[in-house]
């Protein structure tokens, strides 16, 4: 296989993603009138600036500000200030192609994945409780599996070691799965994007004077609710339709439309809206519609299914638990509960 068109690919994001972490410092601070901002400004929003005055000064980052009432609809309206500074593509293909020329060669690119897999998992040198035991990747080009390959062990103490094929929670990567599935709704002609989602939840509620008719699933699936990123909950065996009651609880940070901001529950509701309209269960409607029909024979929201296959990592985290039922929290499950592999 000609390994040079992956060689350029791995040098070109190496040199995004570096001009990219340069790029948010070098993004000018603008002000943010409260009329701008909406109603209930949050300082998750916006990086303020101590100094602020009745204005809130912020540098917008690229993935948060105003946005407008329609993200898909029309993207340019999820862009950056149009007076911030913006990299030339020109001058940016040619630094691109110039870092590609300076490279040295390399006759597999894989070693170049493979030794930075190493240096990721090594973490922290001074706080080894940053390593990471065990991972695993991936790669596809023009939707072929290029490479794939475990590092590590599924456990820090008992060890056993990573393959290809190790199943993993993957957390908020949970959340496309979801997407695809109320995208799904939509091919059926059962959901508008555009449409209140009371239409399909319309027992679902927040605090006064907050009205859920103003969300829409758009808004859902652009993390442009202004819901805040919380549950509400203490029993955290609660089923989705179970938890939607909660919601009562919620203010929102700014009206629906206004801010992209980062929110769990935004998903459970999306999954919430797959389950109802689908009549199942999320989980089993998942197995069925999504995992099935694309092949992933390793993708799951049971742990029981996890265990049974025995080939699975240990997760360390989530209130000290271990093994594939750590964190089973069924409401926050289309958010991000789904156990796959890379290649999946």
């Amino acid at each position: 296989m000609n390994l040079a068109p992956l060689r350029r690919i791995f040098v070109a994001l190496a040199a995004a993603i570096g001009l990219l972490c340069g790029l948010s410092s070098a993004l000018p601070a603008r002000a943010i009138s409260p009329a701008e901002a909406g109603a209930h400004p949050r300082p998750g929003l916006l990086d303020p600036d101590a100094s602020a005055g009745p204005e809130v000064q912020g540098r917008p980052w690229p993935s948060t500000g105003q946005i407008g009432p329609s993200l898909l609809s029309d993207p340019a309206r999820a862009r950056l200030d149009p007076e911030s500074e913006r990299p030339d593509p020109a001058a940016l293909q040619a630094w691109v192609d110039a870092v590609i020329a300076d490279a040295p060669a390399q006759t597999d690119p894989f070693e170049l994945v493979d030794a930075c897999m190493a240096q990721d998992m090594q973490g922290n040198p001074d706080s080894p409780d940053d390593n990471t035991p065990g991972a695993s990747l991936a790669i596809s080009v023009g939707g072929e599996i290029v490479y794939q390959k475990g590092y590590g062990v599924k456990h820090a103490d008992a060890g056993g070691e990573i393959d290809a094929e190790t199943v993993f929670r993957i957390g908020s990567t949970t959340k496309q799965l979801t997407a695809a599935a109320l995208m799904q709704r939509v091919e059926a002609g059962q959901v508008d994007l555009q449409a209140p989602i009371t239409t399909y939840l319309p027992d679902v509620r927040l605090a006064p004077p907050y009205d859920m008719a103003t969300i829409t699933s758009e808004h859902l699936l652009t993390h442009s609710t202004g819901i805040p990123d919380q549950y509400w909950v203490v029993n955290h065996t609660l089923g989705l339709q179970d938890w939607l009651p909660y919601l009562q609880l919620s203010a929102l940070h700014a009206p629906p439309g206004r801010f992209w901001n980062y929110a769990n529950p935004n998903f459970s509701l999306a999954g919430a809206i797959v389950e109802r309209l689908g009549g199942q269960p999320y989980p089993d409607y998942m197995a069925e519609q999504i995992f099935a029909r694309a092949a992933m024979t390793h993708t799951t929201f049971y742990p029981a299914l996890v265990e049974a296959g025995g080939n699975f990592a240990t997760g360390h985290d989530g209130a000290q638990r271990l093994g594939p039922e750590a964190f089973d929290w069924p409401a926050i499950g289309p958010a991000g509960t789904a156990f796959s592999t890379p290649s999946d």
